[in-house]
């Protein structure tokens, strides 16, 4: 569906805007793109961890593929955890670009 892949790349300009070098488009088709996510102060107890997300065709309307990868710090049960609460929230954005919001 041409709105559909439209979504997408609306989606993907934007969040390039929001996360600038810690962007990363893997695909264009279908959308996949890599977003490291680490808070702003470094220091000692640094952590971080990268989010991958993959577009099913139907996103918005489908909720996409979404993985974790690139832990740094972060223990596997509470990446166990952070997945399921991305996957737990993502229906309440079906319909609407929502990987900001997750």
């Amino acid at each position: 569906n041409s709105d559909h892949l439209e979504e997408q790349a609306m989606e993907i300009e934007a969040m390039q805007a929001v996360f600038m070098d810690d962007f990363n488009l893997i695909s264009n088709d279908p959308g996949t793109f890599k977003i490291k996510l680490v808070p702003e102060l470094g220091g000692e107890n640094y952590v971080g961890i990268s989010m991958v997300i993959r577009y099913t065709p139907m996103y918005p309307d489908d909720v996409p593929n979404i993985c974790f990868v690139d832990a740094v710090n972060i223990p596997e049960d509470d990446i166990i955890s952070l997945t399921q609460m991305i996957y737990d929230k993502a229906p309440d954005f079906l319909g609407m670009a929502m990987v900001y919001n997750l």
